[in-house]
């Protein structure tokens, strides 16, 4: 999953000739708090609603004020994971991604993020959620599929995280069936620590809060 394919087609650049005002006035119909500023098909730099608070003369275009426009952007193929390090350490509510040349080609929101990890990692389709608790050395993919699958269930996707500093690391797999106590019990058998687990009704909450999440986000 590469930046030119969680381009957000709903938002749209603001040109140089747009006066902050303007700009501000997009911002609040978008729902975020910096956007793009474009010359021609030139990306020019990232402006946000801080520096427009900032400007002396808000009905002046933009591209005429002496502003500060910060030069972030994301290349094209760049992986989705150096998006969210980019959106993270930057601390921006959009990504402008552009070409080699640096023309503008789009714009990566929260929200499309979200919804192509969603689509990844099957939150939409049935079944059942485990949490693990592994040594990073003791993690084996091919033993934790290998139960699921003894117990008549497939992995729909699994996933790892872990903390600074830490020895251990969280496995999350989502299974296609609901009733994951067979499993559990497998999990249990061979000596896993289960953090979490998640089934039925409290997939139905996941979900609900999911779409909730989905809406709140959507522009």
């Amino acid at each position: 999953m590469v930046a030119k394919e969680l381009l957000n087609k709903a938002i749209l650049p603001m040109y140089s000739e747009y006066s902050p005002m303007e700009i501000l006035s997009w911002m609040e119909e978008y729902k975020v708090s910096h956007l793009p500023v474009i010359k021609g098909k030139k990306y020019i730099g990232l402006l946000s609603e801080a520096d427009i608070f900032n400007i002396d003369e808000p009905e002046k275009p933009i591209g005429k004020q002496k502003v500060f426009l910060k030069n972030i952007s994301a290349k094209a193929s760049q992986h989705i994971y150096e998006v969210i390090k980019l959106m993270s350490e930057q601390n921006i509510s959009v990504v402008p991604v552009v070409d080699e040349k640096n023309s503008y080609l789009g714009m990566i929101t929260a929200s499309t993020i979200i919804e192509k990890f969603a689509s990844y990692s099957a939150v939409n389709q049935p079944g059942g959620i485990i949490v693990l608790v592994i040594n990073k050395v003791d993690y084996l993919a091919s033993q934790i599929v290998q139960i699921v699958e003894s117990n008549d269930a497939k992995v729909l996707s699994l996933y790892l995280a872990s903390e600074d500093n830490s020895s251990k690391i969280y496995v999350t797999i989502k299974v296609n069936i609901t009733d994951i106590s067979r499993i559990l019990q497998t999990f249990q058998r061979y000596n896993y620590e289960i953090s979490a687990s998640f089934f039925d009704e409290d997939i139905d909450d996941l979900q609900e809060r999911y779409d909730s999440l989905m809406n709140y986000l959507s522009i």
